[in-house]
């Protein structure tokens, strides 16, 4: 079981902010952890700390620490799942917010007093620091928005995201969208240039659940940037107002639309994307009744 901070190594600007994730690969069940977080007060402060999604889908108790500019600490972080449930795939413990300060240097992001546990006993790690330089030029992300399909769709074949930013350096080499998905599974593409300092990425939706992302940029003297982490919303097809429960008002928004045709997909009554609104669509919602 790994536990990093990631990305490893940053750049950032006098006063910005940033966001770093502490990400955890288990290598067996996992329930709980711990960490403390040290870094350089003179360079870096904390702004923020936030749960991360390894433990999406449980109920969980989270602590965010306390944080300490002074000194540069942020002491007894802790989380875990309640009552039954452990997680086997990878995902982020925490979010942490940064913002540089007055002075240019590099920050080691040292995790300290880390544990992971099962049900029962703390389980062997390997842990991997962080490094943050603050220089006085990198480049700058900003105005980032998402746009999806109207109306949303669960549906690769249908449902897709755009993720836009403004990014401008004077020697900007490329921009990448790091995607964490449902499956916590994680991507990174090529942004594509568009007018002026415009990057963007269209992608199709792979399945529901929480996306989060960050874009970084890096330019042609090696110096690189990463957002703040954004995230959103996938609702599944059989979840038609996106409630996030599938009960009976959602058979009854089907129904009112019972005997409708369009184009496919055209609405979220549409469940199954054939054009038709049908008892079928119906039928695919009932079979999740009470889930999400």
């Amino acid at each position: 079981t790994s536990v990093s901070i990631e990305p490893a190594s940053s750049v950032v600007g006098l006063y910005e902010s940033f966001t770093i994730g502490v990400y955890c690969n288990p290598c067996i069940p996992m329930k709980s952890f711990e960490c403390s977080i040290i870094f350089d007060p003179s360079l870096l402060s904390v702004t923020d700390v936030r749960e991360g999604t390894i433990f999406n889908g449980y109920e969980t108790f989270f602590n965010d620490g306390s944080i300490d500019n002074t000194n540069g600490e942020i002491n007894l972080i802790y989380g875990l799942i309640m009552g039954e449930g452990n997680v086997t795939d990878p995902g982020y413990l925490i979010w942490i917010d940064f913002q540089a300060e007055q002075n240019t240097g590099q920050s080691t992001i040292t995790l300290s007093n880390v544990g992971v546990t099962n049900e029962t006993m703390y389980i062997p790690i390997t842990i991997s620091h962080g490094l943050v330089e603050v220089q006085n030029v990198i480049p700058s992300i900003e105005d980032v928005t998402a746009q999806f399909s109207d109306p949303l769709d669960s549906d690769p074949l249908f449902g897709w995201y755009q993720i836009s930013s403004r990014i401008s350096d004077d020697n900007l080499n490329n921009a990448y969208l790091v995607m964490t998905h449902p499956d916590s599974s994680v991507s990174n593409n090529s942004m594509t240039k568009g007018s002026g300092d415009l990057f963007s990425l269209n992608a199709s939706i792979d399945g529901y659940g929480t996306y989060s992302y960050y874009i970084y940029a890096i330019d042609d003297s090696g110096n690189s940037v990463s957002s703040n982490v954004f995230s959103f919303e996938i609702y599944p097809n059989w979840d038609v107002n996106m409630n996030g429960d599938v009960s009976v008002l959602d058979f009854i928004l089907i129904s009112n639309m019972f005997g409708e045709t369009g184009s496919a997909g055209w609405v979220r009554e549409d469940v199954d994307n054939n054009g038709h609104i049908q008892v079928l669509d119906i039928v695919i919602a009932s079979n999740h009744y009470g889930d999400y």
